[in-house]
C-alpha cells in the first residue's frame, strides 16, 4: 500500500458514508461535514502565500481528528470495493475492477 499523501487524498464521501453505514449519529454526521467543508487551506513559500481554496477530499495532516478520519477511510475502503465492484484477491495481490460508462463515473 502506497500512503505518500495518505491524509490529503482521504474522500470526504468515503469518510461520511461509512461512518454512515458504521451507525453514526446524524447530529455527528453534521459536525463532521461541517469540520470537513469548513476549512481553507493556502501554501506558504518564504513570505509569499498562495491564495486559498477549499477542498473536496482530504483531511489534513495534523489537525485534531485527522488520524480517526484516515483510519475510518483506510479500514473501510476494502469493504467498499468488495460491495460495489468485482475484486479479486491472492496472497499479497489484489485487483479492484471499477467500471463507468462515462470518464465522469
Amino acid at each position: 500500500m502506497d500512503a505518500s499523501s495518505a491524509f490529503d487524498l482521504v474522500s470526504f464521501d468515503l469518510i461520511l458514508g461509512s461512518l454512515e453505514r458504521l451507525g453514526v449519529g446524524p447530529l455527528m454526521l453534521q459536525w463532521i461535514k461541517s469540520f470537513l467543508n469548513g476549512c481553507s487551506l493556502s501554501v506558504k513559500i518564504d513570505d509569499s502565500l498562495s491564495t486559498s481554496w477549499q477542498p473536496d477530499i482530504g483531511v489534513g495532516q495534523g489537525r485534531c481528528c485527522s488520524p480517526d478520519f484516515y483510519n475510518v477511510a483506510s479500514l473501510t475502503a476494502v469493504f467498499w470495493c468488495i460491495l460495489l465492484s468485482p475484486f479479486v484477491g491472492f496472497a499479497d495481490d489484489t485487483i479492484d475492477v471499477i467500471a463507468g460508462s462515462t470518464v465522469e463515473e
